[in-house]
């Protein structure tokens, strides 16, 4: 177990850095006038075509990442049994916009956790659902990340830096099993989360979007489906 934690820890390292050398080549999205005069991005994912856009970056095997469809819906089903691989999207993201950052999740299992949920133990570092923005640095103690994460039991609200680094905060925006199986939508104002996250404001634009579901830690199950992720900026911004 131990050695899963430095393989996770070593390839967020390496997540960031990859992602930081390859934000500078990054699209610099402007909004859409046809879509709405705010709305940087949309990503709704009716076809495998629409995930194709994302890339991907292995921790510990591959996640199953997928899209689905019902009688009344699609979107991205993530499943994950024992594994851990996450889907980014490169995009600048202009932070003094206030960007709000929307999507709708739905967590249909969340890993085995003996010890129980302790956002500083790496040994149960594993989540029904995970979303990141991550921002560049010149050097990779200089990039840092928001992760929004669904807990089982610890409190809505909570912001508490991951065990692995400080640069990595993570804000619990979702609690508990009565949701389990249902949709829930987000929406969070990053500017705002960046300043309640890391105490100052965010100086350089934001460079990525990351989704992920895991359960390499706890070596057991999960599964979360997304959809409708959306970047757009305030109103007036």
């Amino acid at each position: 177990m131990l050695r899963s934690k430095k393989i996770k820890f070593g390839l967020f390292i390496i997540l960031l850095v990859f992602l930081c050398i390859g934000i500078s080549f990054a699209k610099d999205d402007k909004p859409n006038p046809a879509q709405g005069p705010h709305l940087l991005k949309s990503f709704s994912f009716t076809t495998q075509e629409d995930l194709e856009q994302w890339e991907e970056k292995i921790f510990k095997g591959r996640v199953n990442y997928e899209v689905e469809k019902t009688s009344k819906d699609t979107f991205i089903s993530a499943d994950s049994d024992n594994t851990a691989s996450a889907l980014y999207y490169k995009i600048k993201i202009d932070m003094k916009k206030h960007p709000i950052l929307s999507w709708r999740w739905n967590v249909t299992e969340f890993p085995t956790k003996i010890e129980g949920d302790d956002l500083k133990n790496t040994r149960v570092d594993d989540y029904g659902g995970r979303m990141y923005i991550i921002f560049p640095g010149f050097l990779p103690t200089g990039a840092k990340a928001l992760e929004y994460i669904w807990t089982e039991t610890i409190p809505k609200g909570t912001i508490s830096p991951s065990p692995y680094s400080p640069n990595l905060q993570l804000i619990v925006i979702e609690r508990g099993r009565e949701k389990i199986g249902k949709w829930v939508s987000e929406k969070r104002d990053l500017y705002e989360d960046y300043v309640a996250a890391f105490g100052v404001e965010p100086k350089i634009k934001a460079g990525a979007i990351v989704f992920m579901t895991d359960s390499d830690s706890t070596g057991t199950k999960a599964q979360a489906l997304y959809d409708d992720i959306k970047i757009e900026y305030k109103e007036g911004e």
